[in-house]
């Protein structure tokens, strides 16, 4: 894609990337590319298959000062040429999944003001390639005990 952007536009600045409009990788025609910065880029992307929550921009973490662990969700956003911004949900205050619910509120909230304020957010961002992989990542959670059937019915818009 690369080459086929410098054949048509000549050579791409430092700094920018070329990106698919519509996510295909093998999708190269000169009207499906654009050149973006990584910012940009990255408001474009798939979920990461390393992504552990299902949700993208929310994460857990436990981290222990003087031998007390805190446990929290983190939502985390980047507005375009910005340091990243984030919220955290504590578990022991809210409890785990009113903390999740919460954590993922806060960055939807996030990206829709990002989005209304002009941030180039697609609606692939984040969605799982493959969306059977995502189903099978929160059954595993379930199964775990770190998420409840309703949680993950209601997630995918299922009807119980």
């Amino acid at each position: 894609h690369r080459i086929i952007w410098e054949m048509f536009n000549g050579s791409i600045p430092q700094g920018f990337q070329v990106d698919h409009l519509d996510g295909n990788r093998t999708n190269n025609n000169i009207r499906n590319l654009r050149l973006v910065c990584s910012t940009q880029n990255a408001m474009n992307r798939w979920m990461s298959s390393a992504n552990k929550s299902g949700v993208t921009g929310v994460r857990y973490y436990e981290r222990t000062v003087k031998g007390i662990t805190y446990a929290y969700w983190r939502a985390f956003w980047k507005p375009v040429d910005k340091k990243s911004a984030c919220k955290d949900f504590s578990v022991a205050k809210l409890g785990f999944n009113v903390a999740f619910d919460l954590a993922c509120k806060a960055r939807e909230e996030a990206i829709c003001n990002l989005k209304a304020n002009g941030a180039d957010y697609t609606e692939r961002h984040g969605v799982t390639l493959n969306e059977n992989f995502n189903l099978a990542r929160m059954l595993r959670k379930v199964d775990e005990g770190t998420i409840n059937v309703e949680d993950v019915l209601d997630k995918l818009k299922i009807k119980y």
